[in-house]
């Protein structure tokens, strides 16, 4: 016997698999960065511009757009407007996703404000356990 899935049905999972990485990473925000989520709004909106900004470079798989977007919760969402090196490191095309994110991270160390980029890369390594342990076969993308 041989199953089909229909486009509506694979759109409905696609959907799910969103709303639940949603609800993952808003968990995370409440419960370990309050006071960014602070900055942060309204859930809803601030996570589909954090959504369209992970696109924009070419990061869609859950485990490397929850850390990007930790990240931003410090940066803020015109972080590659208002930081050179972040349009740099995120829009290099000779590096994958988790290079970008890497590469972010050391710059953000080095170049970030009152040494805020030592914070950064404690959150990024607190939010790549978080996700691996949500989501330990994450290489669902969170493309629409």
């Amino acid at each position: 016997m041989t199953f089909r899935i229909l486009a509506h049905q694979m759109d409905a999972l696609g959907a799910q698999t969103r709303a639940d990485f949603h609800a993952r990473v808003l968990g995370y925000l409440r419960a370990h960065l309050p006071t960014h989520r602070a900055a942060v709004g309204d859930d809803d909106a601030w996570m589909v511009d954090a959504l369209a900004f992970a696109h924009r470079y070419g990061i869609e798989t859950e485990p490397e757009v929850f850390q990007l977007i930790v990240i931003l919760t410090d940066l803020g969402l015109d972080a590659d407007e208002r930081y050179p090196w972040v349009a740099a490191a995120l829009g290099d095309r000779a590096l994958l996703p988790e290079g970008k994110l890497r590469r972010l991270i050391v710059d953000g160390c080095t170049r970030h404000p009152n040494l805020e980029g030592l914070l950064v890369i404690a959150r990024y390594r607190e939010a790549l356990i978080y996700a691996r342990d949500a989501a330990p076969d994450a290489a669902v993308s969170t493309s629409p």
